[in-house]
């Protein structure tokens, strides 16, 4: 029979720290799509930028299955 002092603290104690542990795991995990160091990319300082290339009628315009939120800087980070 397991001690009642062990079952109240460190029982919960131990699924806590798993828990955070998980989720500190899971945040590491990246689908982050960098942004190109070149003279064009360089230029860029907000995400109304992006839209001259970026949207449907521009050069380069998101796939069909890029998420429809004009958040760019969210998921593209800047090359260091």
């Amino acid at each position: 029979m397991m001690n009642p002092v062990f079952k109240k603290y460190v029982v919960p104690i131990v699924i806590a720290v798993a828990v955070v542990s998980f989720l500190i795991y899971l945040s590491t995990l990246s689908n982050v799509v960098r942004i190109p160091s070149d003279e064009e990319h360089r230029a860029v300082k907000l995400e109304k930028d992006c839209w001259p290339c970026h949207s449907p009628t521009g050069v380069y315009p998101r796939k069909a299955a890029h998420p429809k939120k004009s958040q760019c800087f969210l998921c593209h980070k800047f090359k260091n």
